[in-house]
């Protein structure tokens, strides 16, 4: 739901969400399931990859568009 509320968004920047390290194995599985896609590349030195949720997510979760998220509550 972190990509959902915040794409496009680098994995160093879910790492830092979560104050612990997001695998490359994770990210490959939510991409396996088309949960995810590549976004556009970070502007970011190095020009990180970014993620952004896809229309599979949408459907998983019920949902038509992203703006019919619940309300974000930041820690």
């Amino acid at each position: 739901m972190c990509i959902a509320y915040f794409q496009p968004i680098t994995r160093a920047e879910l790492c830092s969400f979560f104050g612990k390290e997001v695998s490359r194995d994770l990210i490959g599985v939510l991409r396996a399931q088309e949960l995810i896609a590549s976004g556009p590349r970070s502007p970011q030195p190095g020009a990180p990859y970014t993620y952004v949720t896809t229309k599979n997510f949408l459907s998983q979760f019920g949902l038509d568009t992203l703006r019919q998220l619940p309300g974000f509550r930041g820690a």
